[in-house]
């Protein structure tokens, strides 16, 4: 699992005298969280940032049972793009038969069109209804991270269903800086539909623009980039996979290459 892989190759480079922290955007139940809380040892900490209420609750409950509450903040924030900032999004799901907790929603902006998901009478589909959260005005990564005076992300992960370019693009400055030393994305293969509003090659050119070594499919670099970048996605295999990211130092001489590049994609939002 490549989530466990970079988990353990970051706990065993980091000084075990200091914290640990672990930083997930889209944590929905906590599965790849809480199971760093547990699998990693004294001195982990974690944030699991969640906007939809339902979900974060089950999350704290699920956290205190395990004895794991006191290594673990729930954070309600919806993460967006710099640009996007201050924006109002409301949640939409498919009814859940009283457990709203159970899927995530998709998230619209206040004013834009949702028809497409209201009223559906295909048989087998139940009808997008309203969540019980409220609408939430959104805010950058970055400066959730100022908010919590986190200067230090051992851990990134982001799971978003196809907003995950929006995540990075809204803490590129801190990826930038060397202030997260890997990242863990998911990556949708091409028969999901929130596939289709997922920039797979954007992503990877963010990260490396950052300072990022990316790893995909057993590939590497710009390898891997390309396998990203493919128009119909040819190679992605099917369901959720993971890019990785371990952030390395630009050489000195390629400074004006990734600030290129980091323009570049924050400009595709």
């Amino acid at each position: 699992d490549s989530f466990k892989q970079l988990l353990d190759t970051q706990w065993r480079k980091h000084k075990m005298d200091e914290p640990f922290f672990v930083v997930e955007v889209g944590a929905h139940l906590g599965g790849c969280i809480l199971f760093a809380l547990a699998h990693l040892g004294k001195g982990v900490k974690g944030v699991a940032i969640e906007p939809f209420q339902p979900a974060a609750a089950a999350l704290r409950r699920t956290a205190l049972a395990n004895h794991l509450d006191d290594k673990l903040l729930v954070v309600e924030e919806f993460i967006c793009a710099p640009n996007d900032a201050g924006r109002r999004f409301v949640p939409q799901q498919r009814t859940t038969q009283g457990m709203p907790w159970s899927n995530q929603p998709d998230w619209n902006p206040e004013d834009a069109s949702i028809s497409s998901c209201q009223g559906s009478t295909d048989v087998g589909v139940e009808p997008c209804v309203r969540a019980v959260n409220p609408e939430a005005t959104c805010a950058t990564l970055e400066d959730v991270l100022v908010a919590l005076k986190l200067s230090r992300v051992n851990v990134l992960r982001v799971h978003v269903l196809g907003r995950e370019l929006a995540v990075l693009q809204s803490v590129a400055n801190v990826l930038s800086e060397g202030k997260v030393g890997a990242v863990a994305v998911a990556i949708f293969g091409a028969q999901e539909p929130v596939s289709l509003r997922q920039d797979r090659g954007a992503i990877a050119r963010l990260l490396m623009a950052c300072g990022f070594t990316i790893e995909y499919g057993g590939l590497r670099g710009a390898d891997a980039a390309a396998i990203l970048a493919s128009e119909h996605g040819e190679g992605i295999p099917e369901g959720t996979s993971t890019l990785v990211g371990y952030w390395r130092r630009p050489k000195s001489s390629r400074d004006g290459l990734w600030k290129s590049l980091l323009q570049s994609s924050n400009e595709l939002s």
